[in-house]
């Protein structure tokens, strides 16, 4: 199993990161960087004995800056989907998806669907 984040953001100023002004300065970001939207991403296969330790360690006072955590099953042979749906019913307003993938997709397939999942709901980190 695998807690990862993907880290992306974006300048919002004028110009190209990177690019120079009239004085051959690079301009500074400061305040145009957007608020990042936090996700957090449990790649899982047959972890049903760890999975809910694994999503106790994320302290509860960071759960206000995420955007959700993505817990992504990738076709388990046990029973890690329902001990992920057990504890997003009990994580009560804890921002928590869980997916299972029908077949195994292998640990980078998992990966990308996931990240695409985490995308797709607006996380930028």
């Amino acid at each position: 199993m695998c807690v990862a984040l993907c880290i992306r953001m974006r300048a919002t100023g004028s110009g190209t990161p990177g690019q120079r002004d009239r004085r051959g300065n690079i301009p500074a970001v400061n305040d145009t960087i957007e608020s990042p939207k936090i996700g957090i991403l449990v790649v899982a296969y047959n972890a049903e004995q760890h999975l809910s330790q694994t999503l106790d360690r994320i302290p509860e006072d960071f759960f206000d800056q995420l955007t959700e955590v993505f817990v992504c099953d990738d076709a388990s042979q046990d029973d890690t989907y329902g001990v992920g749906l057990a504890y997003q019913e009990r994580a009560g307003h804890r921002p928590i998806r869980v997916v299972k993938h029908p077949v195994n997709l292998g640990y980078g397939g998992n990966q990308k669907t996931c990240y695409m999942e985490a995308l797709r709901s607006g996380a930028s980190i």
